[in-house]
């Protein structure tokens, strides 16, 4: 049973759960990338910042926007979706929007609008929330080729003392 789910938004977190009280925030599956506004980011990280204990880490996954924003679009359907029935793909990838179509089998298509985050504005957005120690993956390898991986996973500390 889980009897103490809550639901809030990221900056209402400290909040709705307290102060330094997580040792590890995750937020997978390209979550961050629905915050469309500037403010909404940095909001949201003031507020992960400040669940964590003093030493905890976020780790922030989202898609390789750089890569495909630079040089289009390209998977290899290795770490999140793999299999053959469901395909994505960018309809409007600009600067300010990747808008992604799912073709379902049965001809049915659902669309997603994403910010395109790229990875040193998202560095940048966790150093002005106070982490430090920045460290970045590629499909969960360090280092990595950014031409060869579909997805970034960006690791950030909050100081032992904050």
């Amino acid at each position: 049973e889980f009897q103490d789910i809550v639901h809030c938004y990221w900056h209402d977190l400290p909040n709705a759960l307290g102060e330094n009280r997580f040792d590890a925030l995750i937020c997978l599956g390209n979550a961050f990338t629905h915050l469309f506004e500037h403010d909404a980011r940095v909001s949201s990280l003031a507020g992960m910042f400040r669940i964590l204990k003093p030493g905890g880490l976020a780790i922030i996954d989202h898609r390789n926007y750089d890569e495909m924003l630079d040089n289009g679009f390209s998977t290899k359907h290795e770490f999140y979706y793999t299999g053959e029935n469901v395909e994505a793909r960018p309809v409007v990838l600009n600067d300010k929007l990747a808008k992604f179509q799912y073709d379902f089998p049965d001809g049915t298509h659902y669309h997603l609008s994403l910010f395109p985050l790229r990875v040193n504005y998202m560095d940048e957005l966790l150093r002005q929330a106070g982490f430090v120690d920045i460290t970045r993956y590629g499909d969960f390898e360090t280092p990595y080729e950014s031409s060869e991986v579909d997805f970034i996973q960006q690791v950030a500390r909050k100081p032992a003392r904050s």
